[in-house]
């Protein structure tokens, strides 16, 4: 499935209420059978959408048998979940001329973006409702269908976003870790438990540890290298993200090794990696909002400490003075 950016639902839901009639037949049209039955459909009506227009999609429930119905209409990458009355059918499975009328329902929904080289949903249709002697019936329908569409500008191709991105937009970032499963994060040579460390790192002075002490050339390597890493892991869980260069368990192992130079080629691969898709635009897969930039919050939320190398541990208390010593 591709994935898009939502925008709001504008479907026109309380227009198709207006169009019920206030009282049913339960006894099928003409006399005839009363056999539940309905059909569901969905057709892009677009054409080929180009990338950042509306994508539309005509979603046509109709029912096919003698019996009013309850249908529930649920589509969550469209945002569509209502719940309406289906008057009993005519026995036709078309609806006249694509609109709303007795026995038949159309929805008519833009919802997107669109991002990537097609645009895919599914709909599934419930209904319920109870035939002339009173038995219950639930049925279930689904449709599915694709809209072709091409990428527009600045949305075509893969993103990526570097460590001053990320450590400059701790919401997005930490929506990321949590929805995306970013986190907890190991780097073979160190765990972050939680948005802070990892903020932490972003924020880490690359020579100096918290406590003051100058870092080793390993050390100083390994926060380097894991900084670029972490920026490329969180433009990977991007809905249009650019695939990592190499496997996590790759990068993991370099990092917890001690080859000073290999841990810094790493570094350098995944800076230019970082680089690679900065003309994109970013598309979070749930369509959650990138906030403007709050370098301060970031900076006052990070735990830095988390990537020091060498785990700072207070001095022993003095042991209690001997029994036979007076104070």
């Amino acid at each position: 499935m591709n994935t898009v950016k939502k925008y709001g639902f504008a479907a026109g839901i309380a227009g198709l209420l207006l169009l019920l009639p206030l009282s049913v037949d339960a006894a099928g049209p003409r006399g005839g059978a009363v056999t539940p039955d309905f059909q569901v459909s969905t057709t892009c009506f677009e054409g080929i959408a180009p990338g950042g227009s509306s994508v539309n999609f005509r979603i046509q429930v109709t029912n096919l048998g003698g019996v009013p119905m309850e249908v529930r209409v649920w589509d969550p990458l469209l945002a569509l979940d209502v719940t309406l009355l289906l008057p009993a059918g005519t026995g036709f499975a078309a609806c006249p001329e694509g609109v709303s009328s007795g026995g038949c329902l159309v929805f008519e929904v833009p919802l997107f973006e669109a991002e990537a080289s097609s645009v895919y949903h599914e709909v599934v249709v419930t209904g319920r409702g109870q035939v002339p002697d009173g038995t219950p019936f639930v049925l279930e329908r689904r449709a599915d269908s694709v809209c072709p569409n091409t990428p527009g500008p600045g949305l075509g191709g893969s993103a990526t976003r570097g460590p001053g991105f990320w450590k400059s937009h701790p919401d997005f970032t930490a929506h990321l870790w949590s929805a995306h499963g970013v986190g907890p994060l190991s780097f073979g040579w160190r765990w972050l438990d939680n948005t802070a460390e990892l903020l932490g790192l972003f924020w880490a002075n690359p020579t100096w540890e918290t406590t003051g002490g100058r870092r080793s050339a390993l050390c100083k390597a390994r926060v380097c290298a894991s900084t670029q890493a972490a920026a490329a892991l969180l433009s990977n869980r991007l809905g249009n993200g650019a695939p990592l260069p190499r496997p996590w368990e790759d990068v993991m192992a370099v990092l917890n090794g001690f080859d000073v130079s290999a841990i810094n080629a790493l570094a350098a691969e995944m800076e230019a990696h970082n680089e690679s898709g900065e003309g994109v635009a970013i598309l979070d897969r749930e369509g959650y909002p990138v906030e403007p930039a709050d370098p301060q919050g970031s900076f006052e939320a990070a735990s830095p400490a988390a990537v020091d190398c060498v785990i700072y541990l207070p001095p022993p208390a003095p042991p209690p003075p001997f029994p036979w010593k007076r104070p």
